[in-house]
């Protein structure tokens, strides 16, 4: 398996505690409205602020799709 760099400028971090679950939302649905009008099944198109904070509980906060 080879190690995914962030491109340059841009830094991955874990979430921390003053971290805005809205804007993180906000943020999500913006960037994949389109790929959600396309039929592309992914969370971040519609997932609620709730199950987002459930999942980052969970250890769940990195890209999957539970949706069944």
């Amino acid at each position: 398996m080879s190690a995914w760099a962030a491109p340059p400028g841009i830094l991955i971090r874990p979430l921390a505690v003053s971290d805005s679950i809205a804007e993180l939302m906000a943020l999500l649905h913006r960037t994949y409205t389109k790929l959600g009008a396309l039929g592309l099944r992914f969370t971040a198109v519609d997932q609620s602020e709730a199950k987002t904070r459930e999942r980052i509980a969970n250890g769940r906060s990195g890209g999957s799709d539970d949706r069944q």
